[in-house]
């Protein structure tokens, strides 16, 4: 059994050092226990960065998957949403953005302001 082991180390190290090659956060494929945004609305012609926070039940600890999440708007009119939670007001009005991660959506309405 050990030799087993010992024959598998070198393998798993290699799966661990292109996972950390990534760029990506790994994070534990476990079920969210809360999802929440955060970020303030920018102005018509201008972006600001919005933030997807994960808690795992396992753990408690709260963790960034902005880059993870999947993310859309409501209303492209009013404001538009990249693949990494920067939103662009377009122009004055009320639509609702939404992160998705694991399972889990969580959305907030913003205002786009002049």
């Amino acid at each position: 059994m050990r030799k087993k082991l010992l024959k598998l180390l070198p393998a798993l190290g290699v799966v661990v050092a292109a996972a950390a090659c990534t760029g990506q956060p790994v994070l534990p494929s476990t079920t969210v226990s809360t999802l929440s945004i955060s970020g303030a609305a920018p102005g018509v012609g201008t972006t600001a960065q919005f933030v997807a926070d994960a808690t795992f039940p396992t753990s408690a600890a709260v963790q960034d998957v902005t880059a993870l999440a999947t993310w859309s708007v409501s209303d492209q009119t009013i404001a538009t949403v990249s693949t990494r939670g920067v939103v662009t007001g377009v122009k004055v009005g009320s639509t609702t953005i939404t992160a998705t991660y694991n399972g889990s959506t969580v959305s907030e309405q913003i205002s786009i302001h002049s």
